[in-house]
């Protein structure tokens, strides 16, 4: 991917562009399967070890998902509350979440895709396309 990029950027500047216009970093989160996994099969995957699963069984876990919790609203419903306030409009609201992180930065003049990667959850995008 990154050498598409690099490809990408030497035709964009051979013909006159330049991203100078500034950035865009955003980062989603991509909800993978949940894996049910006992106790000692999760201290190995924590450690680093593969747990003894047949190839068929293998294949069918993602080690490398994390968990986070992502941050949502929700509108909150009309009526009375318990002091007699009116009720806020708009409630904060955690939702957990076990999957990867998608990171990508865009030109913001042309909004061009410069950079992408994946990451598990838990990385920081900023850092993660900085290395890149």
């Amino acid at each position: 991917m990154e050498g598409l990029f690099a490809r990408f950027d030497t035709a964009l500047k051979e013909r006159g562009y330049f991203a100078l216009g500034g950035q865009i970093i955003d980062a989603s989160i991509v909800e993978a399967p949940k894996q049910r996994l006992s106790r000692e099969e999760k201290r190995q995957i924590h450690d680093g070890e593969d747990p003894p699963w047949p190839p068929a069984k293998a294949r069918q876990k993602d080690t490398q998902a994390r968990w986070t919790v992502k941050r949502g609203r929700v509108k909150a419903k009309p009526g009375p509350t318990l002091d007699g306030s009116e009720a806020r409009l708009v409630e904060g609201l955690l939702i957990p979440a076990f999957g990867y992180k998608s990171h990508i930065t865009i030109d913001r003049r042309f909004r061009l895709i410069r950079r992408f990667t994946v990451t598990d959850v838990n990385r920081h995008g900023i850092r993660a396309l900085s290395q890149i």
